[in-house]
């Protein structure tokens, strides 16, 4: 009984803090006993809401999932083959277990929820799930058992590579002069990694747009194909809000997703620039691109782009191509280093910086993409 009531002590607590940031509860409609039902509906049970909280909930109690277990005392059959989880919850697990005609056990697991932060169905949930009702606890018992799950990734805010001093470098016919001027930087933030995958995030220059916009992705760096990737954006009018804010948010879910794609957090993560020395092998990263000129903007712009990487012992390999649409607005694109996924991966992950023109001319953007490249094989 005391253990119970612990239980049921904490679950409180938990839901109090829940509820505080109820965005990120969901919640499905379930058969309860309804005491007074008889008055009211001659099955004497009706559909209540019931929230459940999942590992994206609370990220600083790092919890899992929870399962409720309770018994009610009126069952009705004719739930038996009803499909109960009407908010459509992908992943969440309802069983009426009806052991005999006096009474109804009902099993709620949310241990296998999806989110889907984009989809229609997630946003539809979520205008049901502002003003989340509690369960009606009368004539039933429950059993309630919290899954607690560390995060993977650290608590500390992630800081950006330092790229601007390889972009002011290798970028500097593009230069506005002034030495406080020069371009309009993203910032990029390394997440995770593994032998063919990175994660990273990438917090966009938005000015002068109040606003703050932070993408993350999940790369494989075989194909270079995104297999994840989700979308922060608000603005700074209304709201105090910052990369800080985004990481506060996010950073649970981003923990979720770095342990389902088999990824690790970055120790000491750094742009690593010059020769690429691997086994016996030096390699060193080129570049080419072709340009024409347009006569409306008064440039030459971009129309194709060629990353190779030149193997001391194999010859040279193409490892991304890239063919634009003209005008594309484009002046320059190259390679400005590398990431190393682990002191003896054959694969490494290559930073080009991409040189777009400002709206009205200088300062122009800096934009960054990461490109998947075998040391070993392919030349």
């Amino acid at each position: 009984m005391k253990t119970l009531t612990k239980t049921l002590f904490f679950l409180v607590l938990v839901s109090q803090a829940l509820l505080a940031s109820s965005d990120y509860i969901l919640e499905t409609y379930i058969p309860i006993a309804n005491p007074q039902a008889e008055l009211e509906d001659e099955d004497g049970i009706q559909l209540h809401k019931v929230p459940f909280y999942t590992f994206y909930s609370y990220e600083e109690s790092a919890i899992g999932s929870v399962v409720w277990e309770y018994i009610v005392n009126t069952p009705h059959k004719r739930f038996k083959n009803t499909d109960i989880n009407l908010a459509n919850i992908e992943g969440l697990k309802v069983e009426l277990d009806y052991s005999n005609e006096k009474s109804c056990r009902v099993l709620i697991d949310s241990s296998s929820v999806v989110h889907n932060y984009t989809s229609n169905q997630f946003e539809k949930i979520l205008r049901y799930v502002k003003k989340a009702t509690q369960l009606n606890l009368k004539n039933a018992k429950l059993n309630c058992s919290i899954e607690e799950k560390c995060l993977s990734i650290g608590r500390e805010l992630p800081k950006p590579l330092a790229l601007e001093s390889a972009v002011d470098t290798l970028f500097s016919d593009h230069k506005l002069g002034h030495p406080q001027l020069h371009f309009l930087y993203d910032k990029v933030y390394l997440l995770g990694k593994s032998k063919t995958k990175i994660a990273y995030a990438i917090e966009y220059d938005t000015d002068p747009a109040d606003l703050v916009k932070v993408e993350t992705f999940i790369q494989d760096l075989v194909n270079d194909e995104i297999i994840w990737k989700d979308l922060y954006e608000k603005d700074t009018y209304k709201n105090d809000v910052s990369f800080s804010t985004y990481w506060t948010s996010k950073k649970a879910l981003i923990s979720k997703k770095l342990e389902h794609y088999g990824l690790t957090p970055f120790n000491v993560p750094k742009l690593e620039r010059g020769a690429i020395h691997y086994q016996n092998d030096v390699l060193r990263l080129n570049s080419s691109v072709k340009k024409s000129w347009s006569k409306d903007w008064a440039s030459s712009f971009l129309e194709q782009s060629t990353i190779f990487l030149h193997s001391k012992l194999q010859g040279e390999k193409r490892v991304n191509f890239q063919k634009y649409v003209v005008p594309s607005h484009i002046l320059d694109r190259k390679p400005i280093g590398y990431i190393n996924l682990d002191e003896n991966n054959k694969r490494i992950a290559i930073v080009v910086a991409k040189v777009q023109r400002g709206w009205e001319g200088p300062p122009h953007n800096i934009s960054y993409e990461f490109v998947g490249a075998n040391l070993k094989v392919g030349f």
